[in-house]
């Protein structure tokens, strides 16, 4: 017993055990559209200090904000988590309509059904993952100097969590707030120095993260790979070209899921994003015509549909690319950074 005590204790053979130097907040950096982990980004506690930790591929940043310099932290709620649920229930809907029809009109059998049933499944599970996780939220943390972004904390529920205990912390440095500002800002902002100087709903600009858009590059390629393929099979259709065109359906929607989660809460001009949303839009009338009008003519519904798919993705495509450039001049000039990037 006398043993099992130093080694539990503060004693180890004579010597003391190190004392615990950090906390881990609750919160971790996710995508709100595919639910997985930004590479590792946690905040965590320390003595005098907030320590943030950024991991992604083989690089690792460390940021320490001072409990003594922190002027605010400001936590605001988005519509994020909503705009994502509906792209998960659109999408499983899809795959239930598709299969209802698959049944209905098209003799479906076994494998059919089982294949859209998977799919169906996967977003149903993502909706119900994503509506238990809770709402978005951007948080925001300010200094004298700047204003840092808390990648970890963009969920409500385990950022109000953080909040109050960073609160505790900063409390112990700079005094405790005034009820009153505490009542008035509760589960929004609470700022030891000057509150009034951020009012409510406040946020700077300078949360946003900067993002070059590479994925929206690799999508209009892949659009404009799309485009060439189906030109290709209206002049020469083959089954190799079928084979060919499936396996870049599925990349576009890879790459598109990639990029729609990369584009939240960047500083992609609003062109530039939508162009994304219109791309999601055309793939799903893409799939409803095939669904629909694939039991008429097979000859003119291949031949009507290739052309349809040629122009609509040359275009996607062309449009894209020119406002991913755009951007990045218009980026080069204003931060004097080299073109491309």
């Amino acid at each position: 017993m006398v043993l099992l005590d130093s080694l539990l204790g503060h004693e180890i053979l004579g010597m003391p055990l190190k004392e615990k130097e950090y906390w881990k907040l609750p919160g971790v950096a996710r995508d709100a559209f595919t639910l997985v982990n930004r590479g590792r980004n946690y905040l965590f506690l320390g003595k005098d200090h907030l320590l943030m930790i950024a991991n992604s591929w083989f690089s690792e940043t460390y940021k320490r904000f001072y409990y003594r310099d922190i002027q605010a932290i400001v936590l605001t709620k988005t519509m994020t988590g909503k705009i994502y649920n509906s792209v998960y229930g659109g999408t499983a809907a899809f795959f239930g309509i598709l299969m209802a029809i698959g049944v209905g009109f098209w003799g479906w059998r076994e494998v059919g059904i089982v294949v859209t049933a998977i799919f169906m499944g996967i977003f149903v599970m993502i909706l119900l993952i994503n509506t238990l996780l809770g709402a978005t939220c951007v948080t925001t943390l300010q200094t004298a100097v700047h204003t840092e972004r808390l990648p970890s904390l963009g969920r409500l529920r385990s950022a109000r969590k953080a909040l109050h205990l960073i609160q505790a912390k900063v409390e112990e440095v700079q005094g405790a707030m005034d009820a009153s500002i505490i009542d008035a800002h509760h589960d929004l902002v609470f700022s030891t120095i000057s509150v009034t100087a951020h009012p409510k709903g406040w946020r700077s600009n300078d949360s946003r993260r900067h993002e070059n858009g590479r994925s929206h590059e690799i999508l209009s390629f892949l659009f404009l790979a799309d485009a060439v393929i189906s030109a290709i099979h209206v002049i020469f259709p083959h089954i190799s070209l079928t084979v060919l065109e499936v396996a870049l359906a599925a990349s576009l929607i890879g790459v598109m899921i990639w990029t729609i989660a990369h584009q939240v809460h960047t500083d992609l001009p609003k062109g530039v994003q939508c162009v994304v949303w219109v791309a999601l839009a055309y793939i799903y009338i893409s799939l409803m015509w095939i669904v629909a009008a694939k039991p008429i003519d097979p000859k003119y519904w291949s031949f009507a549909y290739h052309i349809f798919s040629a122009i609509g993705s040359s275009v996607l495509g062309c449009v894209g690319l020119a406002l991913v450039y755009s951007w990045r001049r218009q980026y080069a000039r204003r931060t004097h950074t080299p073109f491309p990037e």
